[in-house]
């Protein structure tokens, strides 16, 4: 128990004659007793039950309650290593009744098997696929449903120590598909050792085969030609050597256009008596063309035909064709070879005269060079030694003209090239001419 208070009241003195110093005293004196008891009151220790948040009696009692809240414990915790700071507790053991939910960053499951995959089924507990059998491939079975391991040879595929066996007929076919744009064939061969068409026994690609003057006929070889990849890089050359159609090849941009017309036929000569001779002039080439297109398009392709050489007898050659790109390039064949009358004669002279070349070539696109065709030679006659010989053809970049003979005529070879003029000596039946050789465009694609 505290120790008491005791109020000592001061001494009051007055000189007022209304009330007596005495009667002054004496009411202090009583004031003072009664804060004095009043205050002994209060300090003294409380006795008796606790209420509110307190449970037992004073002069011990516990907190049984917060604001009203029975109080919670901390069981079986050892209290030098749990640590509070921030609102944060650490040092405690959790335990959970029910498994933690998705959406509160848990799985949903109370465990996880062993080697299951797992798999996501929303705000759902996950779900597990178990292994399949050795070998075996976790394949999608669409997109409303879980995977599922299933068998190679389920999945079309065969695999056989490591080594790509077979495939279904469906990526066969597709497989093949792919391989066709590369090798124009587009038939594989499936087993142990999978083998591509077109490639022979080395793996030395053999160039796929076209239809001459199609828009797939490649220069030399017909095989596709391709570079490193970059921009302004060779992508196709397409030759033609029939008319046809001229179609850009995907990713061209430019171009490159050579043609040349068709070379004309040599002259035919008549037969000769025992005092005649007679000899004839070759065909001209055709004119030539080189160019630079910047805006491709698809263009109609005429290629001129070979001139024919003159049949047998006193008949000139015909003139080789035009050879054309659209208007890009235009190139007019050689003329025809003069014919070769049988005449009499005393001494040596010239008898045929030459074939003019094609005209000089046209363009609408970007000139590089453009040219008329060559002309042929003479045809000479010698009488009096009985000998004769005739006309050359005219060659052109891409042909040897017909040569000139004592004789029969010579057929121009490669395109664009007139045919050699014939030649009879004395007592000789009729020749024909040489024949020309028709007219080609080539066209080069870039990038």
């Amino acid at each position: 128990m505290a120790d008491a208070f005791r109020i000592i009241p001061p001494q009051v003195r007055a000189e007022g004659k209304d009330v007596p110093p005495e009667q002054i005293q004496a009411g202090f004196n009583a004031l003072a007793n009664q804060v004095t008891s009043a205050l002994n009151s209060v300090a003294s220790d409380p006795t008796g039950p606790a209420g509110g948040d307190l449970s037992g009696s004073y002069p011990n009692p516990t907190v049984s309650k917060v604001n009203g809240v029975t109080a919670g414990t901390m069981a079986n915790q050892n209290a030098s290593n749990v640590t509070i700071t921030g609102g944060t507790i650490a040092g405690v053991t959790a335990s959970l009744s029910v498994p933690l939910a998705v959406t509160s960053g848990g799985t949903g499951q109370n465990a996880l098997s062993a080697h299951n995959v797992l798999i996501g089924e929303g705000s759902s507990a996950v779900g597990f696929v178990a292994p399949g059998a050795s070998g075996t491939l976790l394949a999608s079975t669409g997109t409303g449903a879980d995977p599922s391991f299933q068998s190679a040879a389920t999945l079309g595929l065969a695999v056989t120590s490591g080594t790509l066996a077979q495939f279904s007929t469906t990526t066969s076919a597709q497989l093949a598909s792919i391989i066709s744009d590369e090798t124009g064939s587009g038939s594989l061969v499936f087993g142990t050792n999978p083998t591509v068409n077109n490639l022979n026994a080395t793996g030395t690609p053999t160039a796929p085969t076209a239809t001459v003057g199609t828009n797939t006929t490649q220069i030399a070889t017909t095989a596709f030609v391709q570079a490193a990849a970059g921009s302004g890089r060779l992508l196709n050359v397409q030759v033609f050597t029939a008319s046809g159609t001229y179609t850009p090849t995907s990713g061209a941009t430019s171009a490159i256009v050579e043609c040349v017309g068709g070379g004309g036929g040599g002259g035919g000569v008549g037969a000769t008596s025992s005092t005649q001779v007679a000899v004839s002039g070759g065909g001209g080439s055709g004119a030539y063309g080189r160019v630079r297109v910047t805006s491709l398009s698809s263009q109609t392709v005429t290629i001129g035909a070979a001139g024919g050489g003159g049949t047998a007898g006193a008949n000139a050659g015909s003139a080789g064709g035009q050879t054309s790109i659209g208007t890009w390039l235009v190139c007019p064949g050689g003329g025809g070879g003069p014919a070769g009358s049988a005449q009499t004669l005393t001494n040596a002279q010239v008898l045929a005269g030459t074939a003019a070349g094609g005209l000089v070539a046209t363009t609408t696109a970007t000139q590089i060079f453009l040219s008329r065709g060559n002309a042929s030679t003479f045809g000479l006659s010698v009488y009096n030694t009985g000998g004769a010989i005739s006309g050359a053809g005219a060659s052109s970049i891409y042909g040897g003209g017909g040569q000139a003979t004592s004789g029969s005529a010579n057929t121009a070879s490669g395109n664009g090239a007139g045919g050699g003029g014939a030649s009879n000596n004395i007592s000789s039946t009729a020749q024909p001419g040489g024949n020309g050789t028709a007219g080609l465009v080539i066209v080069y694609e870039f990038s």
